[in-house]
């Protein structure tokens, strides 16, 4: 499937939130994203070429696109706050992007302070949308740093276009 400005659910559908920054060890994302079969010839997944045929015609002055040409990416929403921190400091929030379903490679990440993980708090993380991007399936990973809450936090994530507001 192309990549597109939709949104992919990356945790549980529905109503129901995903535990997330639950252990040190971290934990992928319910959901993997398949972003379909690769470009004949090619290692890579069929997302369009910049620029296109008809953008190729001119030269126009540089320009920046949104944040520095990166527009889509991981939000994270938190629906629940960490609760009874056993020493939890941050947790980290990482985008895996691999060419098998089950993703390793970490693509992008960034930690998220404690004290910012409270219900309604919008993450985001911005991915390459370049032709670097190691593979057709995208996950998302969390972990918390320095300890497991006893109940941790719940969120929902998805990959889609900066809207924003986001953290």
């Amino acid at each position: 499937m192309p990549q597109r400005d939709g949104l992919y659910d990356l945790s549980t559908t529905g109503s129901t939130a995903d535990n997330v920054f639950a252990t040190t060890a971290g934990a992928a994302s319910t959901n993997v994203i398949d972003f379909g079969a690769y470009v004949a010839g090619t290692a890579s997944p069929y997302l369009p070429a910049f620029p296109s045929r008809i953008e190729g015609a001119y030269n126009p002055p540089a320009e920046a696109v949104g944040d520095g040409g990166v527009i889509l990416g991981v939000h994270l929403v938190i629906a629940t706050a960490p609760a009874t921190l056993n020493s939890m400091t941050s947790g980290t929030l990482e985008a895996l992007w691999d060419n098998t379903s089950t993703p390793a490679t970490v693509v992008a990440s960034r930690s998220i302070a404690v004290a910012s993980l409270v219900p309604n708090a919008h993450f985001f993380l911005p991915c390459p949308q370049s032709s670097s991007v190691p593979g057709r399936y995208l996950s998302a990973f969390t972990a918390s740093v320095g300890g497991n809450p006893t109940t941790p936090a719940t969120g929902y994530m998805w990959y889609g276009p900066k809207t924003g507001g986001e953290l």
